[in-house]
């Protein structure tokens, strides 16, 4: 129910490119593709795309990831 409503009336702030990241996690495990390697590490690019960063450990166990670029909020 959430992600319906928040696709019809997106939000106007930084929140919605993290939104967006979300959903397309969402939509990674509702096919169970986190379960394979590269299904993770995609989750883990995501991960690395929020405004406080991948954690000091899980940056250090994966040293290689680095962020997407996030969508542009309607109000940017």
């Amino acid at each position: 129910m959430v992600i319906p409503h928040f696709l019809a009336y997106p939000l106007f702030t930084l929140k919605h490119s993290y939104f967006l990241l979300w959903y397309e996690v969402v939509k990674l495990m509702s096919t169970k593709q986190h379960l394979t390697s590269l299904g993770f590490t995609t989750i883990l690019t995501y991960y690395a795309s929020l405004n406080k960063s991948m954690s000091p450990n899980i940056s250090n166990a994966f040293p290689d990831v680095k962020g997407v670029e996030r969508k542009k909020s309607k109000s940017s």
